[in-house]
């Protein structure tokens, strides 16, 4: 049951950070995210076993995978 993709593509607006949690019959998916300058952002996102995505922000896109990662773009 659930879903095995996810495509990550948040729109802040004026926020300067944001937290989201989603339920998945494995697990919650956790999205943390940060603002870093005028166009970057520090993402924190957990993804259950067995469901991997994308996230895209500005046009660029960081491939993610089951378990907690960290980035910047």
């Amino acid at each position: 049951p659930g879903f095995a993709k996810v495509s990550i593509q948040p729109a802040l607006g004026k926020l300067k950070q944001v937290k989201a949690v989603l339920p998945h019959p494995q697990a919650e998916i956790q999205v943390f995210l940060k603002r870093a300058g005028k166009k970057g952002i520090e993402a924190t996102v957990t993804l259950p076993a067995n469901v991997d995505g994308e996230f895209i922000w500005d046009n660029k896109k960081v491939t993610l995978k089951a378990g907690k990662q960290k980035f910047s773009i």
